[in-house]
């Protein structure tokens, strides 16, 4: 009421300033009242927020093989319904490659949760990946995304990092 009290007052000072000296119409003031009047007139309607989870993170991958990732997408509103819709996967140009032309559905895991899961293939050069899902939301969902930190080994540094875990353990 107060944003149409508001709006209302605002339309008539444009259009006390708009008019002319022969009092007509300028295009100006047809459009800031088209305007406010949308304004106005729109009921606030809100979707329920959502946050997007990213597992395994983080996460080691060896050259040649393939890691398997899962979001899971959380209805965090005070009245949680569970979202649908996909999920689609990035690596900030990594050169790695995702299942499913990068991107999965949505399955309901409970009232307010759903996930899905895709395979990547990461590059062939050793290194830090960021894992990125992103859901773009549904009719009553506001859209979200999660990420996960990948490295991605030579054979030769899995073999040294296997080396030097059971040295770790001083085993007899």
């Amino acid at each position: 009421l107060l944003a149409k009290r508001k709006s209302g007052e605002m339309m008539k000072k444009i259009a006390a300033r708009s008019f002319d000296s022969t009092y007509k119409w300028t295009p100006v003031l047809f459009i800031t009242l088209a305007l406010l009047g949308a304004l106005a007139v729109s009921p606030a309607y809100s979707q329920n927020t959502t946050t997007t989870t990213v597992t395994p993170d983080p996460s080691t991958v060896t050259i040649g093989n393939t890691i398997t990732y899962t979001a899971t997408v959380t209805d965090t509103s005070g009245s949680p319904t569970t979202p649908t819709g996909a999920v689609s996967w990035d690596d900030g140009s990594a050169d790695g490659s995702f299942s499913n032309s990068g991107s999965c559905t949505l399955v309901t895991l409970d009232s307010s949760s759903a996930a899905c899961t895709i395979v990547y293939t990461p590059p062939s050069s050793p290194g830090s990946v960021t894992i990125t899902a992103t859901y773009g939301g549904d009719s009553g969902h506001d859209g979200s995304s999660g990420t996960s930190s990948l490295t991605v080994l030579t054979s030769a540094q899995a073999t040294q990092n296997l080396i030097d875990l059971v040295n770790s353990l001083n085993l007899p």
